[in-house]
C-alpha cells in the first residue's frame, strides 16, 4: 500500500538526515492522517485504500501548483519552488502521469460511447473516464480537453 510506502521512506529519510524531505513526507502522511479522521467523524472505520489516499496526495499537488502559481505571481518566487519542491515529492507515491495521447484517445472513445454533443453531457465523459485516469491526470486538464473535444 501507498501509505506503508511513505512510511518506509519517511524512516529513511530520517536515517540518512535530510530533514527537508522528511518534513515533506511527514506533511503528506498528516493529510492522509487527517483524511483518516476525518472519514471516522463520517463513521467510516479502517484503513484508507490506495484509491483514497491518491486522491489525497492529489489535492495536496493542487492545492500546492495553485500556491506556487499565486506565489509567482506576487514576484516570491523563492515561496514557488519551495511549494514545486513538495510537489515532486508528492508525486513519487502517485501514478504515472498519463500521456496527451492516451488521454486524447481515452477521451475521445467516452465522448463517442456516451455521445455527448453539449455542455449539460460533461458529467457522463467524466464518469466515463475517471476510472481510467484517477490520480494520473489533472482534471482541469482533462475538462479543458472534453470542451475542446465537443467544440464547446
Amino acid at each position: 500500500m501507498i501509505k506503508e510506502q511513505l512510511m518506509e521512506k519517511i524512516k529513511e529519510s530520517m536515517k540518512a538526515g535530510t530533514s527537508e524531505r522528511t518534513n515533506i513526507l511527514r506533511l503528506a502522511m498528516n493529510a492522509i492522517n487527517n483524511r483518516q479522521v476525518e472519514n471516522r467523524g463520517k463513521g467510516i472505520e479502517g484503513e484508507l485504500s490506495d484509491e483514497d489516499v491518491i486522491d489525497v496526495l492529489m489535492k495536496e499537488v493542487k492545492r500546492r501548483n495553485e500556491s506556487a502559481t499565486v506565489y509567482a505571481e506576487a514576484g516570491r518566487q523563492e515561496l514557488a519552488d519551495v511549494e514545486l519542491a513538495e510537489i515532486v515529492i508528492f508525486k513519487e507515491f502517485l501514478p504515472e502521469e498519463i500521456s496527451t495521447e492516451e488521454l486524447d484517445a481515452i477521451v475521445t472513445a467516452a465522448i463517442e460511447k456516451t455521445e455527448a454533443k453539449e455542455i449539460k453531457d460533461m458529467g457522463k465523459v467524466m464518469a466515463e473516464i475517471n476510472p481510467q485516469i484517477k490520480g494520473r491526470a489533472d482534471s482541469k486538464a482533462v475538462s479543458d480537453m472534453i470542451k475542446s473535444k465537443m467544440g464547446l
